[in-house]
């Protein structure tokens, strides 16, 4: 275990929108998420230009979209999808990232924040910016 990590799961399935909100849920906090951070392969949105999103990604975003903000299609198709790379979702305290990051690397991992949590207050679970 490393020291300030909280949570980690990986993405797939419920995609990263899900789990997500399972983190935010479960500890009773907020998340705000950076779209430009999240990494998205290059022909993803030609693929969605073309109507090749699979099925699941509607499924996730019908079972918990109601939970989310705003998104846009394009951020709805990519953070509702059920296929991913192996990516992992990491809480990590503050005074903690810089510690986690090396290790991340030091393991051949390159680490990416895609935002931050943030007490529970009104509003979505996750927003989006």
């Amino acid at each position: 275990a490393l020291p300030g990590v909280h949570a980690m799961t990986d993405v797939t399935g419920f995609a990263l929108m899900g789990h997500l909100l399972e983190m935010c849920e479960g500890s009773g906090v907020q998340a705000e998420v950076q779209m430009a951070s999240v990494p998205v392969m290059a022909p993803v949105a030609d693929y969605i230009g073309q109507g090749c999103v699979p099925g699941g990604t509607g499924r996730n975003f019908a079972s918990y979209g109601h939970k989310l903000g705003e998104l846009t299609e394009m951020q709805r198709t990519v953070l509702c999808d059920p296929q991913t790379s192996g990516g992992l979702l990491i809480a990590v305290a503050e005074d903690s990232v810089s510690d986690v990051e090396s290790c991340l690397l030091q393991a051949g991992i390159p680490p990416v924040c895609i935002g931050h949590l943030m007490e529970r207050g009104q509003g979505p679970w996750v927003q989006v910016r």
